[in-house]
C-alpha cells in the first residue's frame, strides 16, 4: 500500500472550498467562517493526520469559549466534520476526528414572537406572489409545508393562541404537538 499523502489543514480546506463549484456562494461564506475558526485553533501549518479526536473536542470547547451562539458552534462543527470527511474520502486520513463531536440542539424560546392577525393582514399585500401569500398564511397558522408536492403538513409546537379579536394567553401554555393525518 502506498504511503498516504501528507496535507496541511489550511491548504486542504482552502482548495476544497475553491474546488466546489456545485454550491451556492452563501454556503462557501459559511464554510470560510469555519475555515477561519479551524485555522485560528489548529494553526496554519498543521498536518491533517495530526488532528486527534481529543483536539476536535477541544475545538468545540474553544468555539464555545469564544462566546459564539450554540447554533453557530453546531454549524462550525458540521463544517469541520464535512472537511474531515472529504479528507477520509481522499485517503488523507483514516478516520474523521470530528465524528461524534456535537452540541445538543438548542431552541431559543426567547426568539419566538407573537404576531397579531392585523399584522399578518398588513404583510399580505407586500407578498410578491400567490406562493408567498400562501407561505405567510401557513406560517401565521403555525403550519409549514413539509412536501408541497404531496401536500403533507405538520403543525409546529404552539404555546399561544389568537382568536382574531386580540391576544388571549391559553390557560395551559405547555407546547402541544398537532399533526394532520397523511392523505
Amino acid at each position: 500500500m502506498p504511503p498516504r499523502q501528507r496535507a496541511r489543514l489550511r491548504m486542504f480546506v482552502a482548495e476544497y472550498i475553491a474546488g466546489r463549484k456545485d454550491v451556492k456562494p452563501s454556503s462557501k461564506t459559511v464554510w470560510r467562517q469555519g475555515e477561519r475558526s479551524l485555522n485560528d485553533y489548529f494553526g496554519t501549518d498543521r498536518l491533517v493526520e495530526q488532528v486527534t479526536r481529543a483536539e476536535a473536542e477541544g475545538y468545540k470547547q474553544w468555539l464555545i469559549g469564544q462566546g459564539l451562539a450554540l447554533y453557530t458552534v453546531r454549524k462550525r462543527l458540521q463544517v469541520a466534520k464535512m472537511f474531515f470527511s472529504a479528507m477520509v474520502d481522499r485517503d488523507l486520513i483514516r478516520a474523521n476526528p470530528f465524528t461524534g463531536v456535537q452540541v445538543a440542539a438548542v431552541v431559543d424560546e426567547g426568539r419566538n414572537v407573537y404576531v397579531s392577525c392585523s399584522d399578518i393582514e398588513k404583510v399580505m399585500p407586500a407578498c410578491p406572489d400567490a406562493e408567498w401569500r400562501a407561505i405567510t398564511e401557513w406560517q401565521s397558522k403555525g403550519e409549514t409545508p413539509v412536501n408541497a408536492g404531496k401536500c403533507a403538513w405538520v403543525r409546529h409546537y404552539t404555546t399561544v393562541q389568537a382568536d382574531g379579536e386580540g391576544f388571549e394567553p391559553p390557560v395551559d401554555s405547555r407546547p402541544q404537538r398537532f399533526s394532520r393525518p397523511s392523505p
